[in-house]
């Protein structure tokens, strides 16, 4: 069982996005993976809870001592996909800083020891906010690896620069960790050839524990068409250039998957649901006809009663 915490203490780099795509193109190969949204936002809570309206309480009631990590799992829209909600308090609850510590110290020593949850779980992602204050901070020093999303500009290379010196800084056994620097929302731009020309000059091979992903997210619609769809990207645009480079992606921040396997993972899971597509197609296409033949019965009798 891992624990994988995607920060960056710079808003808007893509941090929710790749929570909830690294997470589906797991479950969606049959490994069982936990989102935790530790986020004040929600947003990776409303983008993947099953019913939105029923969200509730989350890691707001874990972290004022209400409920206990187990109680605050919910199902989502996704088979093996499974979700802490952010709760509508989880600003508030976060105050008592040392109390929240001793919490989430005792979230992750129960998440690596306890047989039950290791045999439940295979992976844990918790998406942040960008903050350096607080529960962040916890779970980055509780993880084995650290996703770091990052568009290349310049507002944001300076934040990358800033975010990987306060881990450097800060973050218990950072040698240990595994970090990946993940280019997001590229576009075809020269500011944004530049940049990544520096973060991958200036980070990768920088030390053993950090790799700069060659895999550069566009900026497609592809992904939040599949999330306002409600379907993972991997079956609702299995072919698409977005899906390809989430899948290369999760091989680079999960060096253990098999990339082949994984790959054929995701197809098989993308043609099953064609077939289920199709067959609901076939059913729906069988009744209506049903249907119209026992219409034209029923008229056909009371014309003969005439």
């Amino acid at each position: 069982m891992e624990i994988v915490c995607v920060y960056n203490d710079k808003g808007g780099v893509g941090k929710t996005a790749i929570s909830l795509e690294l997470g589906a193109a797991l479950a969606t190969a049959k490994k069982r993976v936990l989102l935790i949204d530790n986020d004040p936002q929600g947003s990776l809570s409303s983008l993947i809870a099953k019913d939105v309206d029923q969200i509730g309480e989350g890691l707001d009631a874990v972290y004022a001592g209400r409920n206990n990590i187990i109680e605050s799992i919910q199902e989502t829209y996704i088979d093996e996909l499974y979700l802490v909600p952010s709760g509508a308090e989880l600003k508030k609850a976060c105050r008592d800083s040392d109390k929240v510590e001793n919490i989430i110290q005792s979230i992750a020593s129960f998440m690596k020891t306890n047989e039950d949850f290791i045999d439940a779980i295979d992976v844990v992602i918790i998406d942040n906010p960008p903050s350096q204050d607080g529960p962040p901070m916890m779970w980055i020093n509780e993880s084995q690896r650290v996703v770091i999303p990052v568009i290349p500009d310049e507002v944001c290379y300076d934040a990358l620069i800033r975010t990987y010196q306060f881990l450097q800084n800060q973050a218990t056994d950072f040698s240990d960790k595994y970090i990946v620097i993940a280019p997001s929302l590229v576009m075809n731009r020269s500011l944004h050839k530049k940049y990544l020309e520096a973060i991958y000059s200036n980070f990768l091979g920088k030390n053993d524990n950090t790799v700069v992903s060659d895999v550069k997210l566009s900026n497609r619609s592809d992904i939040p068409e599949s999330i306002s769809m409600r379907q993972n990207l991997f079956i609702s645009h299995a072919a698409s250039d977005s899906s390809l480079q989430m899948k290369k992606l999760c091989t680079t921040v999960f060096p253990w998957l098999d990339e082949n396997m994984f790959a054929a993972a995701l197809e098989g899971a993308a043609q099953e649901k064609k077939k289920r597509i199709r067959e609901k197609f076939k059913k729906m296409v069988m009744e209506r006809r049903k249907k119209k033949i026992n219409e034209k019965k029923t008229e056909s009798e009371v014309m003969s009663h005439v």
